[in-house]
Order: C-alpha cells, then sequence, then structure tokens
C-alpha cells in the first residue's frame, strides 16, 4: 500500500471528522479542517503522519447502518 498523499488524505478529513475522537484528535481534525481551506496550505511532515495514520483509521471502521430493521 502506497502512502496516502496530502490531498487524498484532505479529500477523506470529514470521515475522519465523523468518528469518535479523544479531545487532542478533535482539536487536531478540525484545525486541520479549517487550515485545508487555504489552497496553499501544505501539512508538515509530523502532520502529514499524523493525518494518514487517521484517515487509515477512519477508513478501516465499519459503515454505520443507518437504517433500523
Amino acid at each position: 500500500m502506497t502512502p496516502r498523499c496530502s490531498d487524498e488524505c484532505v479529500l477523506r478529513w470529514p470521515l475522519v471528522l465523523a468518528m469518535r475522537l479523544t479531545p487532542w484528535e478533535r482539536r487536531f481534525a478540525e484545525d486541520v479542517a479549517d487550515r485545508a481551506k487555504n489552497a496553499f496550505w501544505r501539512p508538515s511532515a509530523k502532520q502529514l503522519e499524523i493525518m494518514r495514520r487517521m484517515v487509515s483509521e477512519a477508513m478501516a471502521e465499519p459503515a454505520i447502518n443507518l437504517i433500523e430493521r
């Protein structure tokens, strides 16, 4: 598996924001979402490492079934 680029992480960031997060992760995720609105912003190497981990965790979570049966 190739590492996700920052653009792919930002594209999938709404999945991260929908996850159950610790307070620190929530602040980080919201900060990234705000900064990503600037087209010229690029995450630092450390930020990108954390973003990749969070996106991978979000993609690994099973989809929530919202339809009651």
